[in-house]
């Protein structure tokens, strides 16, 4: 506040400036911890982007097709997303990387794997 004080002062800004400042930087905090609160409740283990992903070492990785869901259209459509594919490919790391652009849309979300999955359903069988 102190610092934004200052600044109108040497500006000779009008006092709605310093409000509407002070409101935007209230409305941006809210929004990022929101968002930080998505992240920490969808159990994601680690953060992780897609502009970090190797497509050029990962040659059966289409490209498009990532960058494609990475508009998360399919969110608003009500549909998910499988990520299947051998050890080592990066099912993983697409899978973190879509989870934190959702978040970041503050979408709630739920990371797993399948062999959560299987856990889940083996003590569900045993109860």
């Amino acid at each position: 506040m102190d610092d934004e004080l200052a600044r109108v002062a040497q500006e000779s800004s009008p006092p709605t400036d310093l409000l509407e400042r002070l409101f935007t930087l209230e409305a941006n905090a809210l929004i990022q911890r929101r968002i930080e609160r998505r992240i920490k409740e969808s159990k994601l283990p680690d953060r992780k982007l897609l502009s970090d992903f190797d497509f050029v070492f990962q040659k059966g990785v289409d490209k498009t097709l990532i960058m494609e869901l990475s508009k998360l259209d399919f969110v608003d459509r009500k549909q998910g997303v499988i990520i299947a594919g051998n050890s080592g490919t990066g099912k993983s790391h697409i899978a973190k990387a879509l989870l934190l652009l959702g978040c970041r849309k503050t979408y709630r979300c739920r990371y797993t794997t399948a062999a959560d999955i299987e856990q889940f359903f083996s003590a569900l069988k045993k109860s």
